[in-house]
C-alpha cells in the first residue's frame, strides 16, 4: 500500500484537488441565508431552554419535523419571522454544532463516527439547499485529520466518495466524476475491489445523468469485473444491473434494457435494497412505456409505490404518483390512480406532513380535470394554493395562481360558449 504522507503522487493528487476545490468554494460559494441571519444569536439563546435542546436534537437528524420546534421559538421566545427564515438559521445553528461534534469525535484510528456526523450535518445543509457548506463539511474533516498527520488513506477514500455522491445530487457531474477518479486511484493502490465497484457504480451514475451512455455501461461492466474478483454483494450485484439495463434503454436497446431490469429485480429480491427495487420497477416503467406496453408500465409503477408505502417514503410515493398520472392518461386506470392518490393524502395527514399535502392537491386538480371534472380540479388548486403561501413557498403559490386564473377561463368559455 502506498504511503500517504503528501510525497506520493496519489495523496499529492487528492491533497491539490481538493485545496483548489477549496479555494474555489471561497472565491464562488454561497452560503444559506441563515449564516447571515440576524435570527441566530436569539435562537442560539432560545435553544439553550430544555424544551427547545431536546426538538433541536431531533430537528438536527430529522430537518422535516420542526414544527414544534419553530412553533416554540414563536410562542414561547418571540423570534419573529417567517418561518422558512427560522428553519434555516437552524440549519445553520445545526450545521455548526455537528461540525463541533465531528472534529471532536475524531481520531486517527477511528474515525468512522466523525464521517457519520459528517453525513447527518449533509443532509441537513441539503435540506436547506445550502450546498456550500454541506461541501465544506467534508472539506473540514479533511482538515481535521491533516492537523493529526498523515490521513487514513482510506479516510481519503471516504471523503472524495461523499463529495462525489453529493456533487452528483447537485447535479455537477464533471465534477463528482473527477472526485470518482480521484478516490478510484487511491481504492486502486489499497487493492479495495468492493470500493472500485462502489465508485464505478456511482461514476456510471454520473455518466448516465450526462447521457454518456456507452462511457455508463462501461463503467457496470468494470463493476461487475471487480465484483467477479472480490466476494459477491448481492446490494452492488443488483445496482449494476439496473445501471446497465438504464444505460441500454438510453441507448434505444429496450429489450436489452428490460432483460437488465427483471435481472436487477431478481438479485433484489434476496438481499438487494428496497431502493434498488424501487428504481427497477420505475425504470421499467418507462421502458414499457417507450414499447406502448402502457399498462405494463402502470403496473411495474405500482410495484414501485408499494415498496415506496412500505418504506413509509412520502416524497418518493409523492414523485411514483405524478409519474403513475402521465401512464394513466394512456391507459386510463383513473379507479386505481385515485385510489392510492386518497391514501397517500390519508398518510399525509396522520403523520401531519401537511408541507407535502399541496403537490398531492395539484396532482390530484390534473387528474380531475383531464377527467373534465374541472370545478372540482378549481377547488383542488384553491386548497393547494392556501397551502403554499401558508408554507411562505412564493414560487409554487404563484404556479398555482396563475393555473387557478387558466382554468376559471376555461370554465367560463365552456359557460359561455359563443
Amino acid at each position: 500500500m502506498e504511503n500517504f504522507n503528501g510525497n506520493s503522487n496519489g495523496a499529492g493528487k487528492v491533497l491539490n484537488f481538493i485545496e483548489a476545490r477549496r479555494r474555489l468554494i471561497e472565491e464562488h460559494g454561497t452560503t444559506s441565508r441563515g449564516a447571515r441571519s440576524p435570527l441566530l444569536e436569539p435562537i442560539r439563546k432560545a435553544l439553550k431552554a430544555p424544551a427547545n435542546a431536546s426538538l433541536f436534537d431531533s430537528f438536527i437528524r430529522n430537518p422535516d419535523t420542526n414544527y414544534d420546534l419553530i412553533r416554540n421559538l414563536v410562542e414561547d421566545h418571540d423570534i419573529q419571522a417567517p418561518a422558512k427564515e427560522i428553519f434555516q438559521a437552524l440549519a445553520h445553528l445545526g450545521i455548526e454544532k455537528l461540525l463541533n461534534e465531528a472534529r471532536e469525535q475524531y481520531r486517527p484510528d477511528f474515525w468512522s463516527q466523525s464521517v457519520e456526523t459528517a453525513r447527518v450535518a449533509t443532509r441537513l445543509a441539503v435540506a436547506v439547499s445550502d450546498w456550500s457548506s454541506a461541501e465544506k463539511i467534508w472539506l473540514k474533516l479533511e482538515e481535521r485529520a491533516i492537523e493529526n498527520g498523515s490521513p487514513d488513506p482510506r479516510l481519503q477514500q471516504q471523503v472524495l466518495f461523499e463529495l462525489g455522491a453529493l456533487l452528483t445530487r447537485r447535479g455537477e457531474h464533471d465534477s463528482a466524476t473527477e472526485y470518482y477518479l480521484l478516490c478510484e486511484t487511491l481504492a486502486r493502490a489499497d487493492n479495495d475491489l468492493y470500493r472500485l465497484a462502489s465508485i464505478r457504480i456511482q461514476l456510471g451514475g454520473a455518466f448516465l445523468e450526462l447521457k454518456q451512455s456507452e462511457e455508463a455501461l462501461r463503467c457496470f461492466q468494470m463493476a461487475e469485473a471487480y465484483l467477479r474478483e472480490g466476494a459477491p454483494d448481492k446490494i452492488l450485484a443488483a445496482d449494476i444491473a439496473l445501471g446497465a439495463a438504464i444505460a441500454h434503454a438510453q441507448i434505444g436497446d429496450l429489450d436489452q434494457a428490460l432483460s437488465g431490469f427483471e435481472r436487477s429485480l431478481e438479485i433484489s429480491a434476496n438481499g438487494g435494497s428496497a431502493a434498488t427495487r424501487a428504481a427497477a420497477f420505475f425504470h421499467r416503467s418507462r421502458a414499457l412505456t417507450a414499447l406502448g406496453r402502457y399498462s405494463d408500465a402502470f403496473d411495474s409503477l405500482m410495484c414501485a409505490v408499494n415498496i415506496a408505502r412500505e418504506d413509509d417514503n412520502l416524497d418518493s410515493r409523492i414523485t411514483l404518483l405524478y409519474e403513475l398520472f402521465d401512464v394513466c392518461i394512456e391507459c386510463g386506470r383513473w379507479g386505481e390512480f385515485f385510489l392510492e392518490l386518497l391514501s397517500c393524502m390519508d398518510r399525509v395527514h396522520s403523520v401531519e406532513q401537511f408541507r407535502l399535502l399541496g403537490s398531492l392537491l395539484v396532482l390530484s386538480a390534473k387528474a380531475n380535470s383531464e377527467r373534465g371534472l374541472l370545478h372540482l380540479a378549481l377547488r383542488n388548486l384553491e386548497e393547494a394554493a392556501y397551502l403554499f403561501n401558508a408554507y411562505e413557498d412564493a414560487d409554487r403559490f404563484e404556479e398555482v395562481n396563475s393555473a387557478i386564473a387558466r382554468l376559471r377561463a376555461e370554465i367560463a368559455k365552456q359557460k359561455n360558449p359563443s
